[in-house]
Order: structure tokens, then C-alpha cells, then sequence
């Protein structure tokens, strides 16, 4: 009897342990080796904002690539279509005071910068037209963060805050991915 719980308990962390594993070598594995890297070293191609390289728009989807994989490992199509739904999961926000911060922190830290590198006299990359831009780059940001986000808080976080806090599991999450 409390060897098959040792056992169980053993499995269960193995099983936990390589899905671990397997997310982290897949997304450095995608965001290393993937088709648009392969090109650009081939062909460097640079986009005219701030001499972007395509590599890092590409970058910024495997994390949501790998976790798609790994859900259709584990639930099919069915578990990649919940997956892409949490972009849009609003429910889940039960405090509604944390849409202050979501909707108006990276646009508010980004015109501050821009006002700070005037003011200080810094050269401003590139020309900033707010009313014709801002639709296009909230679009641009919202599926790059999507992209990102969904990898990590739609995949990985769950598992996570089971296991910790909601503080631990991000800063073990936000520190993972600062060191990669």
C-alpha cells in the first residue's frame, strides 16, 4: 500500500518534472532554431522601426508556439483552442481595479519615456505620430504580448501557483525568463 503511493507520488513528480523540461527546451529550441533565424542569417533582413530584426518579432511567438504543442500533446486541438481563448479570458480578472493597470501602465511608461528623452535632449528613434500609429502599434503590441503571455501565464503559470503562491510562481516565472 504505501509503496504504490510512493510510486504514484514519484510519477506524478516525474511526469511534472519533464513536462517542465520539455516546455523549456522546446521554447528555446523554437526561439534559437526557427525558420525566420535560419533566413536571417542567410539573408539579414532589417524592419524599418528602430532597425528591428525579424528574428525578434518571430522570438516573441515561440513561448505561445511551444505551449501550443505541448496542449495538443496533452488535449488535442481542443486543449491549443482553450489555450488561445485566454487572450481574451476576461473572467478570470475578479478584481475589476487591475484593468487600470493593464490597459494604461505600458502605454503611460512608454509617452513618459519619450518625454524624458525630450526633455533630457536625447535623440528620439524615430518619428512619433500619435494619432495615425497608435491603432496599428496597440494591435502590433497586444499579439506580441499575446504571443509571449500566452506561453508563459496561459501554460505555465496554472501549474505554478498549484504548486506556489501567486508571488513565488511569478517570480520564479518573471526570473526564468530575464535569465534566458
Amino acid at each position: 500500500m504505501i509503496f504504490s503511493i510512493v510510486k504514484e507520488k514519484t510519477s506524478h513528480e516525474h511526469r511534472r518534472i519533464i513536462k517542465k523540461v520539455t516546455y523549456s527546451l522546446l521554447r528555446i529550441g523554437l526561439r534559437h532554431f526557427h525558420p525566420f533565424g535560419v533566413l536571417n542569417t542567410i539573408f539579414p533582413i532589417k524592419l524599418p522601426v528602430d532597425n528591428l530584426p525579424v528574428t525578434d518579432i518571430a522570438a516573441t511567438f515561440t513561448p505561445m508556439v511551444a505551449a501550443s504543442i505541448l496542449m495538443y500533446r496533452e488535449e488535442g486541438f481542443e486543449g491549443v483552442k482553450n489555450l488561445l481563448k485566454r487572450a481574451f479570458d476576461c473572467k478570470r480578472i475578479t478584481k475589476k481595479v487591475w484593468y487600470i493597470p493593464i490597459i494604461f501602465l505600458t502605454p503611460f511608461i512608454f509617452v513618459l519615456t519619450y518625454m524624458i528623452m525630450r526633455l533630457v535632449g536625447l535623440p528620439v528613434p524615430t518619428v512619433w505620430s500619435p494619432p495615425l500609429r497608435t491603432p496599428l502599434l496597440f494591435i502590433a503590441f497586444f499579439f506580441a504580448a499575446a504571443g509571449e503571455e500566452l506561453g508563459y501565464t496561459g501554460y505555465v503559470t496554472d501549474p505554478m501557483q498549484a504548486r506556489y503562491k501567486a508571488l513565488t510562481a511569478s517570480l520564479i516565472i518573471g526570473s526564468r525568463r530575464r535569465f534566458q
